[in-house]
């Protein structure tokens, strides 16, 4: 009877290292398939080399409209939550009234001026 066989503990070592290792495998492709989140500087950068067409801050999540390529009408849109607009607010807005003073970014909506955004102090007038 050889199904009898009693496992030693080598043996039952092994197939839990072996099961684990699957399990690691599987995990990672798994990984693989799902999109990286941006991160704050990613979306400065984006600011920064002018892709932004149109963005729209909504319960501290930021909403950008991309420009892609030249001039065409090829847009991708990504979403990044805020942890503080005030944050947000204070690093770009220069950057942000120039490049729609230079009508590269066409519109944009934030929570309206002394309306508090998550606990945060009331917004800043854009």
């Amino acid at each position: 009877m050889v199904f009898l066989k009693r496992f030693s503990a080598r043996d039952l070592i092994f197939y839990l290292l072996a099961i684990l290792v699957m399990v690691f495998t599987f995990n990672a492709v798994q990984q693989m398939n799902e999109p990286d989140d941006p991160t704050y500087n990613e979306i400065r950068l984006l600011f920064e080399q002018e892709k932004v067409k149109y963005f729209s801050v909504e319960d501290n999540v930021l909403t950008l409209t991309l420009q892609r390529g030249g001039t065409g009408e090829d847009t991708s849109t990504l979403k990044y939550h805020l942890a503080d607009f005030n944050v947000f607010y204070n690093d770009l807005h220069e950057l942000i009234d120039s490049q729609r003073q230079a009508g590269i970014i066409r519109t944009m909506t934030t929570p309206p001026a002394g309306r508090s955004l998550g606990g945060s102090p009331m917004c800043p007038t854009w």
